[in-house]
């Protein structure tokens, strides 16, 4: 015998029973007399591993597919007895407040990131918001609070905080400070709001831009301003560069402060030196004079320099002051020449140099004379000869054969070369007097005449003297 649901062979026939067993019968009569394989073809959707109260149930309740929870759509567990409608509670919280389909959901929400929350996703749909929530200062997305399913009505506390100072959002702030660098802060906006300032804020004394710091602007950029300003009885640096006009500010480097004193002490001129009339440096201002050689000057003769050179005309330009003032001061009002030399005095306070001295040196120039005369007794020789070429002195000149010869002393003939010259340390440094050479030899070409210098260090060598005479030679007995 077989059993009628299950078809199985060899089990004990008792009471004329044709069930192997009580569960078998109940199963056969409850699916309306089918059998196990009739029960397994109609339920074929279903998993192999799916139990007989499985299948009886979807064959009560006319059910085709795998059941799926209502809201996420993932394949349901069956139970002791029936289907649940959710796979889960939370699908049957977010299901009782939106009915509707997770897919559906995300439809809805698509203005949303991809990762937000469904329970970020359920608070648009419930209250009806089609955009995403912002900010209400800065209109930043705001975060959702998973843990309250709420969002916050602002995205920090500074935002609150600047909120409740003007109820107003940070676009509004932004147009109504647009004077402001970009780089400027919300602080440094909302206290302009406040209070009224439309321009940039400025330094009240140098006009530069102020930076906000802390909690407000200062009336000046740095202490030094505010020094200045508070020094100069409230004045700005414009005002004080308009009354200080008379002041070199590129000769002299003046300062504010040095500015600031001349507005205290109603100083509206440059301080001069009484002797040479130069601009006096703000350091020496207690002086009425720019160094100390001016102020003996000024001492001695309570003169100016114009009128000292005034006094003493007579005298060559490029004259030392100090020759000057042996002459004024010895009431002297003409040039003293020298009886045997012919040289003139002037020289006299230069380095104790006397014309005696200069009458010794007048010894070679007449040894060079001697030697031109063995040579021929009747030759023309002038010397010290001034007409030639105007007032320029030529030490020995020939005019029959228009030759013309310098003796160079070392002393006076090497300025700012050699140890000995007596130039070296004189106010009279021109700058031609390192061509007095070269200008001289080119004045008696123009007069087609032939100029030798002779150096001192070459006539005293012998061998160099020997070249100079026989240089000499050639020229006398052409």
């Amino acid at each position: 015998m077989k059993c009628r649901f299950c078809w199985k062979k060899n089990w004990k026939w008792k009471n004329n029973n044709y069930f192997c067993s009580n569960v078998c019968q109940s199963y056969f009569y409850l699916n309306n007399w089918l059998t196990k394989q009739q029960i397994l073809n109609k339920t074929k959707f279903l998993k192999i591993n799916a139990t007989l109260k499985e299948r009886t149930y979807c064959i009560k309740h006319k059910i085709k597919e795998r059941a799926k929870c209502k809201f996420c759509w993932k394949e349901l567990k069956f139970t002791k007895h029936w289907y649940l409608n959710t796979c889960s509670i939370s699908c049957s919280l977010y299901f009782k407040q939106v009915n509707i389909s997770k897919q559906e959901l995300i439809k809805r929400t698509n203005f949303l990131p991809y990762k937000a929350s469904i329970s970020e996703r359920v608070y648009y749909i419930k209250n009806n918001i089609k955009e995403r929530i912002k900010c209400k200062f800065c209109w930043k997305n705001l975060l959702f609070d998973n843990k309250k399913k709420k969002y916050n009505k602002f995205c920090s506390n500074s935002c609150s905080k600047n909120f409740e100072k003007l109820e107003i959002t940070k676009q509004e702030i932004l147009k109504r400070t647009k004077f402001l660098n970009k780089k400027s802060n919300i602080k440094e906006r909302i206290y302009c709001i406040k209070f009224n300032i439309k321009n940039q804020p400025k330094c009240k004394f140098c006009w530069k831009e102020l930076k906000f710091r802390g909690h407000s602007y200062s009336e000046t950029c740095s202490k030094s301003c505010w020094l200045y300003y508070k020094s100069s009885n409230w004045l700005n640096k414009k005002e004080i560069l308009d009354k200080t006009k008379f002041l070199n500010w590129k000769k002299q480097n003046i300062s504010l402060t040095e500015r600031i004193y001349c507005i205290k002490k109603n100083i509206t001129r440059i301080k001069k030196c009484k002797f040479c009339n130069k601009e006096i440096s703000f350091k020496d201002w207690y002086s009425d004079t720019c160094s100390l050689i001016c102020w003996n000057y000024y001492f001695k003769l309570n003169i100016t320099k114009k009128e000292l050179t005034n006094k003493t005309k007579f005298l060559p330009k490029n004259i030392n002051l100090d020759i000057r003032y042996y002459y004024y001061r010895n009431w002297l009002k003409w040039i003293i020449y020298c009886k045997k030399c012919n040289w003139r005095k002037i020289y006299k306070s230069w380095n104790n140099i006397t014309c005696k001295k200069k009458c010794i040196w007048n010894s070679i120039e007449n040894e060079i004379v001697e030697y031109i005369l063995s040579l021929n007794k009747d030759i023309k020789i002038i010397q010290n000869d001034r007409n030639v070429l105007n007032w320029r002195e030529l030490d020995i000149y020939l005019p029959q054969h228009w030759i013309a010869i310098e003796y160079n002393w070392l002393m006076w003939h090497s300025i700012w070369k050699h140890k000995s010259s007596k130039f070296n340390n004189y106010e009279w440094k021109v700058e031609h007097l390192k061509y007095n050479h070269y200008n001289k030899t080119i004045k008696c070409q123009n007069k087609w005449i032939k100029l030798f210098h002779i150096f001192e260090n070459e006539w005293l060598n012998k061998l160099k003297k020997n070249i100079w005479k026989n240089i000499l030679k050639k020229q006398i007995l052409k």
